[in-house]
């Protein structure tokens, strides 16, 4: 199953399929070497872990229309700066949700931010999707402010306590300007 590309000024969006989940888990220089980058000082970045990077990998092996919906890794030249992607594919009401962590090394540099519009550029390429949404704790301003600079907006309160969240919808990404 290949994996998919999405580029943007200055980074590269490889998703995750699930030779590359495996490797993560199993063989991190084989891994490294899959996506033609140098192994970076730590890896994975926050929030992320084996037991993440299992869960991906088995919803990955449930078939070849999840590539895309779950983890992708973020790409400067030959440098892993860190990862993000969906939770899964649209719902009925055509609403994913998007989640990123860049390694704390690459972060204030506009990583982020040019990541997730490459994601957003690649979820709303499909007809199916009208919404995504991101939930982050209500203290992480830089956070918050990534998800604004991409045009998300307050939708309420998250699921875990203290948490918010902030969503945009197709037409408010399409007349961004």
């Amino acid at each position: 199953m290949p994996n998919l590309i999405a580029t943007t000024a200055r980074l590269r969006l490889v998703s995750s399929s699930p030779i590359l989940a495996e490797a993560e888990l199993k063989q991190r220089d084989r891994f490294f070497e899959l996506l033609q980058v140098d192994p970076p000082q730590q890896w994975p970045p926050d929030l992320n872990d084996d037991n993440t990077i299992k869960f991906f990998l088995e919803k990955l092996l449930e078939g070849e229309d999840q590539t895309g919906w779950w983890c992708w890794y973020f790409i400067k030249d030959r440098e892993l700066i860190g990862n993000g992607g969906f939770k899964g594919k649209p719902s009925k009401s055509g609403t994913v949700e998007i989640g990123y962590s860049i390694l704390e090394q690459h972060r204030g540099r506009g990583y982020a931010t040019e990541a997730i519009q490459g994601l957003l550029n690649w979820a709303f390429q499909h007809r199916e999707v009208r919404r995504i949404v991101a939930e982050t704790s209500s203290e992480l301003m830089t956070s918050i402010r990534v998800l604004e600079k991409c045009g998300f907006i307050y939708i309420g309160e998250g699921t875990d306590a203290g948490a918010i969240r902030l969503g945009i919808l197709r037409r408010d990404y399409q007349n961004k300007p």
